[in-house]
């Protein structure tokens, strides 16, 4: 073997081992308290998920709502979703008229643009969300990622402890939902395409970051400081979690118990258990609802 081609081999394995540690691949939801054991940052003391609880939060009546750009207007197609071993993600793409979703308000000065959506969920057994609001635990969990505009991307704004906005959506089951249909449930129609690691399917209709939401109340929710609940669990994160609640069909639900990870091991109970608050302050907005 030439130097020239031992020189291309050690970047290519440079350039994997970067990959496998920023795309997290190398982790599992056998164990998340070992995370820490690998990465260091997930033993900090703003991590994330926290229980909310309204007696333990400050009330405060002056905190802005937040406020929604383009989450209006259709996504250019194709949207696509995809299992990657992990969860089931969605990447936001543009809207049609070339800008992106964004989120400001709430007590953040800056912009956060939508990067992607995704889910947490428990099995049969158990539920599947990441938070607890007044000590109760939810079917699932929705995470819709936003970007600081400051940054170039996501990697990049992991380093600042305001690089990244979540919304945190608890999704509950129930037997039966009036008849409507919502971005949701485009999502939920990729599921039993999506059973093998790595597989995507695309969106089969337009969706808008509104019907995402699913007539949501955002005026009312908890704020804290936080970090990713996955590796490398980075400190950077302003957590959005709504109180109102975005029911789900149980036959919807099912259908994510069929996923499987890298392992070909089914993808169940991908969510991290709750973390310590660390006195923490955590701020909680009462608002009545309002038509997005």
């Amino acid at each position: 073997m030439s130097v020239e081609d031992l020189t291309r081999l050690g970047i290519f394995l440079v350039t994997l081992t970067v990959f496998c540690s920023v795309s997290g691949h190398k982790y599992n939801y056998d164990n998340p308290s070992e995370w820490n054991q690998e990465y260091e940052t997930c033993r900090g003391n703003r991590q994330s998920p926290i229980g909310l609880v309204r007696e333990e939060s400050l009330d405060n009546t002056n905190l802005p709502k937040l406020s929604f750009n383009n989450y209006n207007l259709p996504l250019s197609m194709p949207v696509e979703a995809q299992n990657n071993g992990h969860t089931v993600q969605v990447k936001v793409n543009d809207v049609v008229d070339g800008g992106r979703p964004s989120v400001t308000g709430g007590g953040v000065s800056e912009i956060y643009e939508a990067q992607s959506f995704h889910f947490h969920w428990g099995s049969q057994n158990s539920k599947g969300s990441e938070h607890e609001i007044d000590k109760n635990k939810y079917d699932v969990e929705l995470h819709i990622v936003h970007k600081n505009i400051r940054f170039a991307n996501l990697n990049e704004a992991s380093n600042d402890p305001s690089g990244i906005l979540v919304l945190g959506i608890m999704l509950k089951k129930w037997q039966f939902i009036p008849t409507f249909r919502t971005g949701l449930n485009a999502v939920y129609d990729t599921l039993p395409y999506l059973s093998k690691y790595d597989s995507t399917q695309t969106l089969n209709e337009t969706i808008t970051m509104n019907s995402i939401l699913s007539g949501l109340n955002t005026r009312q929710f908890y704020t804290y400081n936080g970090s990713l609940t996955t590796p490398p669990c980075s400190q950077a994160v302003t957590w959005f979690v709504f109180k109102d609640v975005v029911p789900i069909q149980s036959r919807y639900l099912k259908r994510f118990w069929t996923l499987y990870d890298s392992r070909n091991i089914p993808l169940l109970n991908n969510f991290r258990p709750i973390q310590e608050r660390n006195d923490r302050e955590v701020l909680y907005r009462e608002g009545r609802r309002s038509t997005q």
